[in-house]
């Protein structure tokens, strides 16, 4: 995965990238291309990254939520527990 491309942006504004944690190879090589632009968070769970989230962010923050899956299903579902999490705040 190459993210030369938008580096600059990374570095500008994002103070944070939360990533729960996967043995996934392809995981594995993001998180060490991010951890050189920003701080990088790991959590179990994404209830958990909506917490800190919530603690980290102040009034004028975006909050973004990126599942990194291309299965439809395992998105659906990490939406779903995103979204509830949110809710449950």
């Amino acid at each position: 995965l190459d993210l030369k491309s938008i580096f600059s942006t990374i570095k500008e504004k994002v103070s944070n990238v939360i990533i729960v944690k996967s043995l996934n190879d392809k995981d594995n090589q993001l998180k060490a291309q991010l951890s050189k632009l920003t701080q990088i968070i790991e959590v179990n769970s994404i209830r958990e990254a909506v917490k800190i989230a919530y603690n980290l962010a102040s009034n004028d923050n975006n909050v973004i939520f990126s599942p990194a899956s291309g299965n439809k299903e395992k998105v659906m579902k990490e939406y779903d527990d995103f979204s509830s999490s949110v809710f449950d705040l």
